[in-house]
């Protein structure tokens, strides 16, 4: 909800504008930009079609990444999505699928990456390793925020870690 503030340059005035949610800052700068969503040719259309999902959301300059799997990002069906067993491969092919999707949206990628959320089945220090060793390969500049979470199950059997971010395109 918005909270009231007061208009410095008219002290009469009780409400003259109103600031964001602290959990939104990126609200300030896109409040009346409308979204654009964006789902990458294979698995992002298929997606969209088969599961109802877009694969990023762009409001203003920020990027909203979905939940990104570790499948082949040209995938055109649960068939063809070539998951790999090991988790340390599917951490390095879900930070390149999250990739794909930024630039897929019209951002540059990982380098303008400022938070993090991954969901992990099986969360251990291999799995805490395969993410710092990308971190460091895909935002050498500036680490991102991160909130790491273990959970019972994902969207797909076969998955073992999501990552969903967000990004600042300015």
């Amino acid at each position: 909800m918005p909270r009231p503030i007061l208009n410095v340059s008219h002290p009469t005035s009780v409400l003259a504008t109103s600031l964001p949610d602290i959990n939104h800052p990126e609200i300030v700068a896109t409040s009346t930009t409308k979204p654009q969503f964006h789902a990458y040719d294979g698995m992002g259309k298929f997606a969209l079609g088969e599961i109802y999902m877009n694969q990023t959301v762009r409001i203003g300059n920020i990027l909203k990444i979905s939940g990104q799997g570790a499948w082949d990002p040209e995938a055109t069906s649960f068939g063809t999505m070539n998951i790999p067993d090991d988790v340390e491969a599917q951490t390095d092919q879900v930070f390149a699928n999250v990739e794909h999707a930024l630039k897929d949206a019209g951002g540059k990628g990982w380098s303008q990456v400022y938070s993090v959320r991954s969901l992990h089945v099986g969360l251990d220090d291999r799995v805490t390793a395969a993410m710092s060793r990308n971190f460091r390969r895909y935002c050498p500049g500036e680490p991102p925020i991160w909130t790491q979470v273990g959970v019972a199950a994902l969207g797909i059997a076969a998955m073992k870690i999501e990552i969903e971010v967000e990004a600042f395109d300015g």
